[in-house]
């Protein structure tokens, strides 16, 4: 590991755990912090500890640090809109007769030290089969852009709408799994966290419902999973299942439980090594810990490095051309040399992943070409 790197996350573990900063004397490489901060989509948890560190406020040029005070102001100012506009949807769906469990997102933050550096994405709202096009319909009035209502149904997981500025998605499912055997499997523990032993998070005075713990720690890695199954994840994915686990007790029966069900314990304990011995989660705060498992780490750890934030600064997404068909075939060829890379170490999941790739990928395809012969 470089040195830099090496900085990035002796500062990180001190955002999350309060642990003595380890910097080399004379070190001046800020700005790759930064940068690398920035696609991990951490840089309010790293802003922060060089901002309140004088050594390292110090050592940066003026410039630097005017840019680096915006982070947390910014930061800060995205929050409140989110939970603002939470509990605008949150308040108009229960006058209504829906009551909605929030995901991830604004749920998780307030779980961190200090959530507002926690860097904001968008509101995940689940309502369920029922009140999935009910929801549509009240939303409807508070909405700037929206998906059609005859395409809501088409989606698999969730319809998108925006607020203002603040992307909202309205889900039917919490996820789904391309295996339909594991499908069933996990929508019957969705079901269950979705409707028992909710947890409430208070937002302003607002009580906004979040899922069980139980299924809610799942629902964490199995979203941060499944999104570095599909095209990658920042290490901000990962900071938040170390917090959740930090700060919650768990139900190891039912953990233990659901990821045999789902097949899921190697990726866990894979992720689970990276947490320990990149993000400094004490060994005993993660169950089912393997040692073992760091060949397989090292391999998701370079693949996080390389790809960032839901891959966005993979090359496969820096080179566009602007040619449908030339981009979806480089795509797909990306998506598969990817999964060869995996195939070694999660060889069931990357051939899963690749069947519905092909799938998915000719169908969008063909689907995009129909519409355009339609103009």
């Amino acid at each position: 590991m470089k040195q830099y790197e090496e900085v990035f996350f002796s500062v990180l573990r001190t955002a999350l755990w309060g642990h003595p900063l380890d910097i080399p004397e004379g070190f001046k490489d800020w700005g790759k912090v930064m940068k690398l901060a920035k696609t991990q989509a951490l840089t309010g948890l790293v802003g922060d500890v060089m901002l309140t560190t004088p050594r390292i406020l110090n050592s940066l040029p003026e410039q630097a640090v005017a840019v680096l005070q915006e982070i947390p102001l910014n930061n800060m100012a995205m929050h409140t809109t989110l939970n603002n506009t939470l509990i605008l949807v949150v308040t108009t769906l229960r006058e209504h007769g829906i009551e909605p469990v929030l995901l991830k997102g604004q749920g998780i933050a307030s779980y961190y030290p200090v959530p507002q550096l926690r860097q904001c994405g968008d509101i995940d709202l689940y309502v369920g089969e029922e009140n999935y096009e009910k929801a549509y319909d009240v939303l409807l009035p508070l909405v700037s852009e929206i998906d059609q209502r005859e395409a809501i149904w088409t989606e698999i997981k969730h319809f998108h709408c925006k607020i203002g500025s603040v992307l909202l998605e309205v889900h039917r499912f919490t996820d789904v799994n391309f295996s339909s055997r594991l499908n069933k499997i996990y929508q019957k523990y969705s079901a269950e966290g979705l409707n028992n032993n909710l947890v409430p998070v208070d937002f302003c005075g607002t009580q906004v419902l979040t899922p069980s713990d139980d299924f809610n720690l799942y629902y964490i890695f199995n979203h941060l999973w499944h999104h570095f199954m599909v095209s990658g994840i920042g290490l901000r994915h990962l900071c938040d299942l170390a917090v959740f686990l930090n700060t919650h007790e768990v139900n190891k029966q039912y953990l233990s439980r659901i990821l045999t069900e789902m097949k899921a314990m190697k990726p866990w304990q894979s992720i689970g090594a990276i947490l320990v011995q990149y993000l400094g989660l004490p060994q005993e705060r993660m169950p089912f810990y393997a040692p073992l498992s760091e060949r397989k780490a090292k391999v998701i750890f370079d693949r996080i490095f390389a790809e960032g934030n839901f891959g966005y600064y993979s090359i496969a997404v820096r080179h566009r051309t602007g040619f449908y068909m030339w981009e979806k075939a480089v795509s797909l060829a990306n998506h598969i040399k990817r999964h060869l890379l995996l195939l070694t170490v999660f060889p069931s999941q990357s051939v899963m992943q690749i069947r519905y790739t092909l799938k998915a990928g000719f169908r969008q395809v063909f689907k995009d070409l129909k519409a355009k012969l339609r103009k």
